[in-house]
């Protein structure tokens, strides 16, 4: 029989010889690599972009989202409704969405973005048949002149806070099954839905020891990544439970828009950082920067992914074709030889009709380059190899204040 010290004995030696814990690591920075056994990437095997019978889905569903007149039929002088479905984060950044839509000039006049969110709306309380969430939805829709038959697409963003657990993979694989009946909850009030796009959530590392540690703490919103994850794979899998198109459809098709976590402050290899400044005291909603910021990054989205601008953007005009002999080509933002388009649009977000001044080390202006986002530029090119300042202006002159903390001095080789 051992003794009680005996025994204290065993247990320090255990702490001191067992493996410290995994950390946890984006998803898009894992890749092929694995956490807890289990491979990463926003997709099925390690990838961070759709690919294979995903892509096929993904175009396939996009080809479907056109305007639709209140009964949810084609019509051209219809509308493309965008509803933000969750609790009060989602909430926060629908609201600052719905502001920056409508200053934007290349959006498809059609589409209509609705925030039908509600604080405190959880994943237990949306699909609760007593609850009053959807009563609020259809308010929400009215108040901006559309009807349920007009959603289409969907982004989607709330959480199980009554699953205190920790345990991986059991708390995301819980999470998973309670995404899909979101998606069945979706389409059941919203028939025309065909997309419903998913971020994942912001490290909550932030948060005072005091607060609600139990619903909000990390691991829990690193989880949440692994459970949109697995919920995409199941479905591209064929599960019935979520079938998204065809007389059986019960659910639209899930996809990844933009993917928020990180570990704490560190930045992640795409240059994507999550800083105390986008968030309140309580580490968990946004700060008015933060919502600002993410509002951003999901408008940018909608505009550059691939599928997504088929139907987010406007049609260019018939009645400004480009001149004869005249080469398409995609905005470009080259340094050292990789475009950087994508990240330049997230820094600068929301604004689209940007200029540039560049000037060297010693302040002199070297190059002015205007509407930025749409042409291309390749800086090693126009500048040559060296050091530059970069201050970027709005269409009224003002410096633009970047949505991430970057360094001003662009090296190039």
């Amino acid at each position: 029989m051992y003794r009680p010290s005996c025994l204290a004995a065993i247990v320090v030696l255990w702490a001191a010889t067992a493996p410290a814990a995994e950390p946890p690591v984006p998803l898009t920075v894992l890749g092929t690599d694995k956490y807890q056994g289990y491979v990463g990437g926003l997709y099925a095997d390690g990838r961070n972009d759709p690919w294979g019978p995903h892509a096929d889905a993904l175009r396939r569903m996009t080809a479907r989202v056109q305007p639709l007149d209140r009964d949810g039929k084609p019509d051209s002088k219809g509308k493309i409704v965008v509803a933000g479905i969750g609790a009060s984060v989602c909430k926060q950044i629908f609201a600052e969405m719905e502001s920056q839509v409508g200053a934007m000039a290349n959006v498809n006049p059609a589409v209509v973005v609705v925030n039908c969110a509600v604080g405190g709306q959880d994943t237990n309380r949306i699909a609760d048949p007593a609850g009053k969430y959807w009563m609020q939805v259809e308010k929400a829709l009215a108040a901006k002149g559309v009807t349920n038959a007009q959603v289409q697409v969907v982004w989607h963003q709330s959480d199980d806070l009554r699953d205190a657990r920790a345990d991986f993979p059991g708390r995301p694989q819980r999470l998973k099954d309670q995404l899909g009946e979101q998606l069945r909850l979706v389409k059941k009030h919203f028939p025309s839905a065909q997309l419903c796009y998913f971020s994942g959530r912001h490290t909550t590392a932030y948060m005072p020891e005091r607060d609600a540690k139990a619903k909000h703490g990390e691991p829990r919103p690193y989880h949440h990544g692994w459970a949109v994850k697995w919920l995409i794979e199941d479905q591209t899998a064929g599960k019935a439970d979520l079938a998204f198109e065809g007389a059986g459809a019960v659910a639209p098709l899930a996809a990844w828009a933009t993917y928020f976590w990180t570990a704490g402050d560190a930045p992640r290899p795409d240059g994507y950082r999550w800083t105390k400044d986008n968030v309140v005291t309580d580490g968990v909603h946004l700060s008015d920067a933060g919502q600002k910021r993410v509002a951003g990054e999901l408008l940018t989205f909608f505009g550059a992914d691939s599928f997504a601008k088929t139907w987010f953007l406007a049609a260019p005009s018939a009645a400004a074709p480009p001149p004869k002999g005249a080469a398409k080509e995609d905005p470009a933002w080259v340094v050292n030889g990789t475009n950087k388009v994508l990240k330049l649009r997230r820094l600068i977000a929301p604004h689209e009709d940007v200029r540039v001044i560049i000037r060297d080390v010693n302040g002199k202006p070297v190059a002015e380059v205007r509407d930025i986002l749409h042409k291309q530029t390749d800086l090693n090119k126009l500048l040559g190899p060296g050091e530059f300042h970069l201050e970027f202006l709005d269409t009224d002159g003002n410096p633009i204040k970047l949505t991430e903390e970057v360094g001003s001095i662009v090296r190039l080789k």
